[in-house]
This record gives structure tokens, C-alpha cells and sequence, in this order.
């Protein structure tokens, strides 16, 4: 066997009970299949007998994991030898557990979720995302992003109607985005640490804590910070001089608008921007949206948003594009 086993696709000897936590991850997350019959080196040696093995994993998937996920089990020969080869569809009512567990894929390993996780499966199993739970707080105003829209599309109210239309007020009161993108969400909801260091992370030139504001004006006061930070300078080039910037305002923009985006609003885990003299570092919680890889991100042919409703607010303001160019 050529392939490698990857994220979607792993090999097993024998039918082992630990099989059955990949079955859950598969279900949880993505499409994947389990070809039995091949060694982890990918060494083939075969199935000796198809049906019994089968029966067993069909037996194992229905008594073990809750829901019972969609799978189908075939065979396929490779090298002379017949192998068996379990299919997991992502299922629609996650979390799936196994032994009252849900896992999830790293690669080419199989790992249980961490609580924060395991939110986000509940979530997607009632066809939610975090930002779209009611809000711990309805005394919302929106003094901020009313003049947003009134300057970039000429509104003239942000009346209930265009909440309503955003999706930052639902039939139960404000959305958590709506609370995101309120004038005082309340404390540690959304914070935002950003520090100017000098030759040391130990010399603070300048510290500042954006909290109980809303993620417009973080976006606003970062910026502000960073012009004045990284200025634009000359230098002389032969018999010219030449106007220089440190780093390009394109990506000073593009990285912190996906820190607000796209972070994982569910942990309560600010985001932190450090500027040094030679580089600067925007570190957001939370890893990678469900359903996205490290390579299709790195690609840059793929967008997916962790928050659509934020995501779809900072588009209508002409602050992000939405169209997997920022990488």
C-alpha cells in the first residue's frame, strides 16, 4: 500500500475494541474509512474471513457507539488479499460516544475532545454555534455598530427589523454575537491584551486590556495602536529616498480581523497581541474550525468561519473579504 495513513483514513490489523473510538472521531468530524487487514507499516497481509469480521464490527459500531452513526462495511482486494473496509459517514447528531466518550482525529491518532470541544459537538447536534446561544445580558445597546452602518452603507437607524436580518436578535432576545458586538458586552466575554515590547519581553513600553468594549472598537483601538507603533519611515536608496513601512497594513488588518472572527469566543481566553521592534505576534484561542485541516487552510482555496454571524457583519462593513485570502 502506497497511501499513508492520514487524517481521514487509518489501517488496522485485526479488529480490536479501539477501533471504535476512530469510529466516533469519523463521526463527530469527518467522513473516514477503517481498512482492515493492512499493518500500520502498511504491510498487507489480508482478512481470513470477510463475513465473521464483519459481523463483529457491524455487532460492535451498533451496541457501542450512541447515536449509531451511517456506515457501511465492504471489501476490496489489494495484493492478492481481501480486505474489509468500514465507511463513517460525519453524522448529524453529534456528539457520538464511545464508552460515554467522544474523540476526535489528530492526524493520523485518535484522541478524546476536552470539554470545550465536547460544547461545541452539542452545539452543532442542535444545529447551533456559540454565537448563536441567547445572551447573558439583554440591556444591549449599539451606539458603535449603528454608526458603522451609517457610515459604510448610509443607514440611517440600526433598528430592530436590521438586528433581526443580522442574525443578532433571534425569537428568545439577543444572540451572544449580538452581546459581541454591543457597546458592553461585560467583562471577559471578549477581551483583548495588547502589549509594545522592547529589545526584551521583559521591557513593556506599552499595555493595554480592551475589556467590556465591543470587537468593532478592538478592531478600531488595535489599528491605532499599530500605526503609531510601526510608522512609516524613508530611506535613502542610490540618489533617492524611498518611504518604507515595517510591516504592511494588509496583514496587520487581515490577521487581527481573523483573531476576532475567528477565535473560539466559548473559551474564556483573551486574545493577545504583542508587538516587538521586529515582528509582531496575534496569538487567538482556540484551534482550527471543525471540518477544516491544517493543509486546506495553508492552501488558502478554503474558508471556513467559526463565527458566520460575526464573519457576515465585518463583510457588510467592507472589513473582511470571506473568501479565503487573508492566508
Amino acid at each position: 500500500i502506497e497511501v499513508p495513513e492520514s487524517r481521514d483514513c487509518e489501517y488496522k490489523e485485526v479488529y480490536t475494541p479501539s477501533c471504535l473510538k476512530t469510529v466516533s472521531a469519523f463521526a463527530n468530524y469527518l467522513d473516514g474509512r477503517i481498512i482492515f487487514g493492512i499493518k500500520d507499516d502498511r504491510t498487507v497481509l489480508g482478512v481470513e474471513n470477510v463475513q465473521q469480521l464483519m459481523l463483529q464490527v457491524e455487532h460492535a459500531i451498533n451496541d457501542e457507539i450512541s447515536p449509531r452513526p451511517s456506515y457501511t462495511l465492504s471489501t476490496c482486494t489489494r495484493e492478492g488479499c481481501q480486505l474489509v473496509v468500514l465507511s463513517v459517514c460525519k453524522g448529524l447528531n453529534p456528539p457520538y460516544y464511545y464508552q460515554n466518550r467522544a474523540f476526535m482525529r489528530s492526524d493520523t491518532s485518535t484522541a478524546p475532545v476536552d470539554a470545550a470541544q465536547l460544547r461545541q459537538l452539542v452545539l452543532q447536534g442542535c444545529a447551533l454555534t456559540y454565537e448563536e446561544l441567547p445572551a447573558s445580558k439583554q440591556d444591549l445597546s449599539f451606539k458603535q455598530l449603528e454608526a458603522e452602518f451609517q457610515k459604510v452603507l448610509g443607514i440611517e437607524a440600526l433598528n430592530n427589523d436590521l438586528l433581526k436580518t443580522l442574525g443578532l436578535v433571534n425569537r428568545q432576545g439577543y444572540t451572544y454575537a449580538g452581546q459581541l458586538l454591543s457597546d458592553s458586552p461585560g467583562p471577559y466575554h471578549a477581551s483583548l491584551d495588547i502589549a509594545r515590547f522592547g529589545e526584551s519581553s521583559s521591557l513593556f513600553l506599552h499595555r493595554e486590556s480592551l475589556e467590556d468594549c465591543s470587537v468593532l472598537y478592538q478592531y478600531h483601538r488595535v489599528l491605532e495602536l499599530l500605526d503609531a507603533w510601526y510608522a512609516q519611515y524613508e530611506q535613502v536608496s542610490g540618489f533617492y529616498r524611498e518611504k518604507r513601512i515595517q510591516i504592511p497594513r494588509e496583514a496587520c488588518r487581515e490577521a487581527l480581523v481573523n483573531a476576532l472572527v475567528h477565535r473560539d469566543y466559548s473559551l474564556r481566553v483573551g486574545i493577545r497581541v504583542a508587538a516587538y521592534p521586529d515582528r509582531l505576534e496575534i496569538t487567538s484561542p482556540g484551534g482550527l474550525p471543525s471540518g477544516l485541516s491544517l493543509a486546506e487552510y495553508l492552501s488558502g482555496r478554503i474558508s471556513v468561519p467559526r463565527n458566520a454571524i460575526l464573519a457576515q457583519v465585518f463583510h457588510r462593513l467592507s472589513i473582511m473579504e470571506r473568501f479565503a485570502t487573508g492566508v
